[in-house]
């Protein structure tokens, strides 16, 4: 480590903490008594945040606590609460991203070559093991597409949030016409293509799904793990024998079944608007092909305290019924992001 890089990150830190300003306050690189260069910048973050452990934290937890220690590393005071600005560290030009995977999402976006991204690398265990600040033109060059992919987001409605309940009392006409003769899941699988003798209505299978309310089992620390364990506990409630999915929607094929478990009240509902007609790729049942808003959509809100998750509120809804209460995101009713693949070399080096 350059002596002189450490002198001045340190000396600047100084400053900051002997005046009286907010990482909301502008600066320029022609302030340089309180400019963290990006040098400067990437080296008090590692000698502040290298090794620190974020261990059993909630993901939104997690980032509070992680700009929490961003400040401290910087000099600047806690705000009680952080701005949603652009940049989200407005006083010295950057935004922070933490990850545990080479795959950089930004959402709603496109890089600004004017800003700075600070890249915060996590091990599986939550501890930081590398920081890097890159410019956004170095960054820019991880993105190999220039394209932003279309996400849409949604949640539900204050009136509807009353604890779990059943939303759609009946299937979509069209799959009670296709699917009339349920007799029982004879399938092992919960990615095979549903027949007509084992779609489950919607009734019953809500009545199955209500008993998972309360469970409570230990946090990853990680949203998806702890939403690939939710579907788990769907695929045991229902009496399937694997773990299994085409990675495709639904996630639960057998019953069309998608499965949202949600420790925030915004729900992803990716690439895929619940009340779309566009056909599944699935074969026809007596001669009809199920559509995206036929699909029954579970959304399993669950509360973190950072030991364990617990299931607290289930909603089943048709996604013909979904908009009647849930709210859709957005101005254009979507959100976007640009998704980048990383150098995994950025870990270590």
């Amino acid at each position: 480590m350059n002596n002189d890089i450490k002198k001045r990150a340190e000396q600047i830190k100084c400053n900051i903490e002997n005046s009286k300003l907010t990482i909301y306050d502008p600066l320029t690189p022609q302030d340089k008594k309180y400019w963290y260069p990006d040098a400067e910048l990437e080296f008090i973050l590692n000698e502040y945040m290298l090794g620190k452990s974020y261990i059993g934290q909630a993901i939104k937890t997690r980032s509070k606590s992680i700009n929490q220690d961003i400040c401290r590393a910087l000099g600047y005071p806690i705000p009680s609460t952080f701005k949603r600005t652009r940049p989200r560290f407005l006083g010295q030009n950057f935004d922070k991203y933490a990850q545990q995977k080479n795959n950089l999402q930004i959402w709603n976006e496109e890089v600004s070559l004017t800003r700075r991204y600070c890249l915060i690398f996590l091990n599986d265990d939550n501890l930081v093991v590398n920081i890097k600040v890159l410019s956004g033109a170095t960054l820019s060059k991880y993105d190999t597409t220039g394209k932003l992919t279309t996400k849409y987001q949604a949640n539900i409605l204050y009136e509807f949030d009353n604890g779990t309940t059943l939303l759609s009392n009946t299937d979509t006409p069209q799959i009670q016409k296709a699917f009339q003769n349920f007799d029982k899941i004879t399938s092992t699988s919960p990615a095979d293509y549903p027949t007509v003798s084992e779609l489950m209505p919607i009734k019953n299978l809500f009545d199955k799904l209500k008993t998972l309310e309360g469970v409570q089992f230990k946090s990853s620390g990680k949203s998806r793990t702890d939403g690939n364990y939710v579907q788990d506990l769907v695929y045991k409630c229902l009496g399937y024998k694997e773990y299994k999915e085409n990675g495709q929607l639904p996630d639960l094929m057998n019953q069309l079944l998608e499965i949202k478990s949600q420790q925030a009240r915004t729900i992803d509902l990716g690439l895929f608007n619940p009340n779309d007609k566009q056909p599944l790729q699935i074969p026809a049942i007596n001669g009809y092909v199920p559509t995206v808003s036929d699909i029954r959509y579970a959304i399993f809100y669950c509360e973190n305290d950072g030991n364990l998750v617990t299931i607290t509120k289930i909603y089943l809804v048709t996604g013909q019924d979904f908009f009647k209460y849930f709210h859709q995101f957005g101005g254009k009713k979507q959100n976007k992001k640009i998704q980048m693949h990383l150098s995994p070399d950025l870990w270590n080096n």
